[in-house]
């Protein structure tokens, strides 16, 4: 059965953050470069990172609300390097960064203003 809104698979007992998450579609985008700055913008919540040679690195949205967690999933032969902001700080590094590799994705969130953490799978 498909779950058309995050409305619907709420109406099923999920709590909306993950209804939201599970029933939006994956946006494909593209790397770009290999720094924090320049990289391609995370611009929505579930996201299939398409890195390629020269242009792996993927950065994370200034503004973004605490507490509402990012699915990335990376389907491509190439690793893929994802940044807070620049400034903030991920799993405790200031400005520091996500690598995904092939067939792997993570959940990823601010957890307060300017601190990131993320769960890679294994």
């Amino acid at each position: 059965m498909t779950i058309s809104s995050p409305d619907a698979a709420m109406g099923l007992g999920l709590p909306h953050a993950l209804a939201a998450l599970i029933t939006s579609p994956a946006l494909a985008i593209n790397g770009v470069g290999t720094t924090q700055v320049g990289a391609a913008q995370i611009r929505a919540r579930s996201v299939e990172l398409v890195p390629a040679s020269s242009n792996t690195t993927f950065i994370m949205r200034s503004g973004t609300a605490n507490n509402e967690p990012y699915h990335l999933f990376n389907s491509q032969s190439t690793s893929a390097v994802v940044f807070p902001p620049v400034g903030d700080t991920l799993n405790g590094s200031a400005n520091g960064s996500l690598t995904i590799l092939q067939n792997k994705s993570a959940f990823i969130w601010q957890y307060k203003k300017g601190f990131w953490a993320s769960i890679l799978t294994a």
